[in-house]
């Protein structure tokens, strides 16, 4: 089953994957937001993440971007990576959202000890690099285990806004209000986004993409 896209509730992000994007269907379906991938470990780059992005600017659309971190890749390199990115893009990561995406969990890392440290590597270097503190997104199934509660304050750092991937019980969020298991250590605000499927309909689209739910909308 497909979840339609409903310009009043949900907020698509969009990526490759889906292939070029039909900006004038995506406008006019109701989209008023942008978010892509721009950037993936230390040496790939989202190769239609300028395509959507110019699309957003051009168009007065709300604009925000992720790096994807791959945890056994080298760390500065890969913030180089995003900063330089977002320089081509003409983002400005002070006034426009930019998250760091916590999702790769390589077998070799799988426990506390060794993925942890990594993870609050990686969003002091894009803090010190960036001047601003990424958003984080994650599933609490993956954060509860393998990084554990951040008292951010004490690591010196701003917190995060949680953007929280839980697709419920069959996949298009159904039986829960929200995402789940919230490390409130971590992230004592909750979460203020909510990825809740992946498989959404939206017009402009081709198959099927990830629709999310912000806190308030």
């Amino acid at each position: 089953m497909f979840i339609s896209f409903d310009p009043t509730k949900h907020v698509p992000d969009i990526n490759h994957w889906e292939g070029v994007i039909d900006f004038d269907a995506y406008e006019l379906g109701g989209a008023r937001t942008v978010i892509t991938k721009l950037t993936d470990g230390r040496n790939f780059g989202d190769p239609l993440a300028g395509y959507a992005l110019r699309h957003a600017k051009e168009r007065g659309m709300k604009r925000e971007v992720y790096h994807f971190l791959r945890p056994l890749e080298d760390m500065i390199e890969q913030m180089r990576v995003f900063k330089a990115a977002l320089y081509g893009a003409y983002f400005d990561p002070i006034t426009e959202p930019v998250e760091l995406d916590v999702e790769d969990v390589p077998l070799r890392l799988r426990l506390r000890r060794l993925f942890r440290p990594i993870v609050l590597h990686a969003f002091r270097t894009c803090y010190l690099m960036l001047g601003v503190m990424p958003g984080c997104y994650t599933r609490m199934s993956l954060w509860n285990p393998y990084v554990g509660p951040v008292d951010w304050r004490a690591e010196g750092l701003p917190q995060p806004r949680l953007h929280a991937a839980d697709y419920g019980y069959n996949g298009e969020g159904s039986g829960i209000t929200g995402p789940r298991w919230i490390d409130r250590v971590s992230f004592p605000d909750g979460w203020q986004r909510w990825q809740f499927t992946d498989r959404g309909r939206v017009p402009g689209v081709t198959g099927a993409c990830d629709l999310n739910i912000d806190r308030g909308v």
